[in-house]
C-alpha cells in the first residue's frame, strides 16, 4: 500500500537556524509552504500571515542586486577591465574561472536553480569563504557568459525576443522536470517511510554532490546519473543568461530613443518612447514583485526559503513548489506555466531594478566605471543582505 504525504504534513525544508533563534540576522522560513493549488484569497491570507518574511524576501532580492551590480561592473567596466580590455578571451576566462570555483565550492547546481549541490563537505555549515566565493564566482561566470553572448550575437530586437523566449521555455521545462521527480518521490511509499524515520536509505535515491561522489541523481530511474544533472545545471545557467539578455534589451533599449542600440535595426514593434528616464523602471519593478507574490515564488527568489537544501525532503526537488498529489499532464502543464510567469516576473524586475541602480542613478552615485561606487555597492549590498537573514541561502 502506497503512502502519500499530504503537502502540509510532509517534512518541511530544513531551517537555516534553530526555531528558537531570535537573532535579527537569521530568518526562519514559514512552517508550511503555500500550496500550488491555492486560490487568490488563500494567497492573500498567506502573504498577510507571513508578512515579515515576505518583506525580508523583497529586501533580500534588492540587496543582492545591488551587490551583484557592483561586482559585475568591477569585472566588466573597471577594476579588471582597467588591465584587461573587453575581449572574447577575457569573457572565456571569467566563465572558466567562475565555473570552476562554483564546482569546487559545490554550489554549481544550486546557482543554476536546480538540485544537486551538496552541503559543502569540508567547509563549516556557515562558511564565509564558501559564501563569498560562491557570490564572486557566480557573478564572474554570469558576467562572462552574458557579455560573450550579447557581444557576439547580432544585436536585433528579434534576437532578444528569441533569447528571452528560448530561455524561459528551457528554464520552465527544467523546473517542471524536477517538479515531476519531486511529485513521484512524494508518492514513493518506501521513500515516505524512510523520510519519516529520518533516513534516506530506501526508495528514490537522493541527489548528492557530483564533485565528491556522495550524492547522485536518479530522476526516477534505478541508476545514478550525476553527469545528467551536471549537464542540466550547465544548460540551466545558459538559459538564465539568455532570459536576462533578452529582458535587458527589450525593456531598457529597444523601446527608447537615444540608446546605444539606435544604430541597429528598429524595434520590430516600431515604437519609440523618447529617452529612458529613471521612473520608466518602476512599472517593471512593481509588476515583477506583484507577480512573484501572486505566484507564491517571492520567498524562493528572495531566498527566504531554500528548497534546494540538500537535507530537506524529498531530496529530488524542484526550485519552485510543485503541485501536490500524483503527477499528471494537467498539473505539470500548470507548473510549466507558473514557472514561465514567475521567471518572467523575476527577470523583468531584475532588469529594471539593475538599470535603476546601475545607470539611471549614475548622476548621483557615479557610473558603472566608478571603482569607489562599485566597491561601495558590493560592501553595502552584502551587509544589507546579511541583515535580512537570507544571506546564507542566497550565497550558497
Amino acid at each position: 500500500m502506497e503512502v502519500e504525504l499530504p503537502p502540509r504534513d510532509r517534512p518541511r525544508p530544513a531551517s537555516p537556524v534553530p526555531e528558537d533563534s531570535s537573532c535579527a540576522y537569521e530568518l526562519t522560513p514559514p512552517e508550511d509552504p503555500l500550496p500550488f493549488e491555492a486560490g487568490v484569497r488563500q494567497r492573500l491570507e498567506y502573504a498577510q500571515s507571513y508578512r515579515s518574511v515576505h518583506l525580508r524576501a523583497a529586501a533580500s532580492l534588492h540587496c543582492s542586486v545591488v551587490a551583484w551590480c557592483g561586482l559585475w561592473d568591477l569585472v566588466s567596466y573597471c577594476g579588471l577591465a582597467a588591465v584587461w580590455r573587453e575581449s572574447v578571451s577575457r569573457n572565456v576566462f571569467l566563465i572558466m574561472v567562475g565555473g570552476f570555483f562554483q564546482w569546487y565550492l559545490d554550489v554549481l547546481h544550486s546557482n543554476g536553480l536546480i538540485p544537486g549541490s551538496g552541503d559543502g563537505g569540508g567547509f563549516p555549515d556557515k562558511s564565509w569563504r564558501r559564501a563569498l566565493g560562491s557570490f564572486a564566482s557566480q557573478t564572474m561566470c554570469t558576467a562572462g557568459l552574458y557579455n560573450l553572448l550579447d557581444d557576439r550575437l547580432p544585436r536585433t530586437a528579434a534576437r532578444d525576443a528569441y533569447l528571452a523566449l528560448l530561455g524561459l521555455v528551457v528554464a520552465a521545462v527544467i523546473d517542471t522536470l524536477f517538479a515531476y521527480c519531486e511529485m513521484r518521490a512524494r508518492r514513493d511509499s518506501a521513500y515516505a517511510r524512510a523520510a519519516a524515520a529520518e533516513t534516506c536509505e530506501l526508495g528514490t535515491a537522493p541527489i548528492r554532490s557530483t564533485r565528491r561522489g556522495e550524492w547522485d541523481l536518479r530522476l526516477g530511474g534505478r541508476e545514478p546519473r550525476p553527469r545528467l544533472v551536471l549537464a542540466i545545471a550547465l544548460v540551466s545557467h545558459v538559459a538564465q543568461v539568455c532570459i536576462w539578455i533578452g529582458f535587458d534589451n527589450l525593456w531598457n533599449y529597444w523601446p527608447y530613443s537615444g540608446s546605444d542600440l539606435d544604430d541597429h535595426v528598429d524595434c520590430f514593434w516600431q515604437c519609440r518612447l523618447g529617452k529612458r528616464e529613471w521612473y520608466d523602471q518602476l512599472p517593471a519593478v512593481a509588476i515583477g514583485l506583484l507577480l512573484m507574490l501572486f505566484t507564491g515564488t517571492l520567498l524562493m527568489f528572495g531566498f527566504a526559503v531554500d528548497r534546494l537544501d540538500p537535507d530537506a525532503f524529498p531530496h529530488v526537488r524542484a526550485w519552485l513548489e510543485p503541485p501536490s498529489g500524483a503527477p499528471s499532464m494537467a498539473k505539470l502543464s500548470l507548473a510549466f506555466l507558473r514557472s514561465v510567469v514567475a521567471m518572467g516576473a523575476y527577470y523583468a524586475h531584475l532588469s529594471a531594478f539593475w538599470y535603476l541602480v546601475d545607470e539611471d542613478c549614475a548622476g548621483v552615485v557615479g557610473g558603472p566605471d566608478s571603482d569607489a561606487r562599485n566597491l561601495a555597492y558590493v560592501v553595502l549590498g552584502l551587509a544589507a543582505l546579511y541583515s535580512t537573514g537570507c544571506f546564507w541561502n542566497d550565497t550558497m
